[in-house]
């Protein structure tokens, strides 16, 4: 057991809480406001975009894409969408995919 969390922590790479991007918030905000629809593939393409730029060294080191990530805030896109809406914290948010893409890769080892 003791060496499987070893390899569990091993495997999930050290993702830290990214500033909160205000502005794109802002943006994306107005976006949801004007269609709906339409911008919950923004709010994901977008993000995804901004946590890549974040954790691209951490996540390319465990093999995983950008692509990959933007899995995650797709499967996620109800909590993005709180967010932007200002219903959930830039914490909330990031904890969640933080263990979310963490998971995804301890799965994968």
């Amino acid at each position: 057991m003791a060496g499987s969390l070893r390899s569990e922590r091993e495997a999930t790479p050290d993702l830290h809480v990214p500033r909160e991007p205000s502005t794109l918030r802002g943006t994306l905000h107005r976006a949801a406001v004007e269609d709906p629809d339409g911008a919950s593939v923004l709010i994901g393409k977008e993000l995804s975009l901004w946590l890549w730029r974040s954790w691209c060294d951490a996540l390319r080191a465990r093999g995983v894409t950008r692509s990959e990530v933007r899995a995650v805030l797709v499967d996620d896109r109800r909590e993005a969408w709180l967010w932007v809406m200002g219903e959930r914290t830039w914490a909330q948010l990031i904890d969640g995919l933080i263990g979310r893409v963490n998971r995804r890769l301890v799965d994968r080892v």
